[in-house]
């Protein structure tokens, strides 16, 4: 289905050998072909290098781009309500949250429960 290749400084291996967590994935972004022959492809920007994924569906990209950046962007949020105990941070990643979930393209019934258990979670580890 898809085909990905690892860059790391110049160097290239035919396949991911250990998974990347979300939380070093500094930038996601498509990168259309530049010609017929050319396949769709992502570049995943981390602190050690870049991942490139292709695939010769555009819709496959889509749904892999738009997966990334809402994962990315939830853990971010997930991260910053964690540290800070601000009252204003808080409500600010919260609409940050719900603004998130509004706006992302993802076709999935589980998307709408995921602020009401971010918001759980991090009421019961304040009281």
């Amino acid at each position: 289905m898809f085909s990905c290749h690892w860059c790391f400084f110049g160097q290239v291996s035919s396949c991911l050998k250990t998974p990347i967590k979300l939380s070093s994935v500094l930038y996601v972004a498509r990168i259309p072909p530049l010609s017929k022959d050319q396949k769709h492809s992502l570049k995943i920007q981390l602190p050690t290098g870049f991942l490139f994924i292709e695939a010769s569906s555009l819709y496959v990209i889509e749904q892999w781009f738009n997966t990334l950046k809402y994962r990315v962007s939830l853990q971010k949020i997930m991260t910053q309500l964690c540290e800070k105990s601000q009252p204003e941070v808080i409500i600010n990643r919260i609409e940050e949250l719900v603004r998130l979930h509004e706006e992302t393209p993802i076709c999935d019934e589980r998307i709408h429960q995921v602020p009401l258990d971010v918001l759980s979670q991090y009421i019961l580890n304040v009281s």
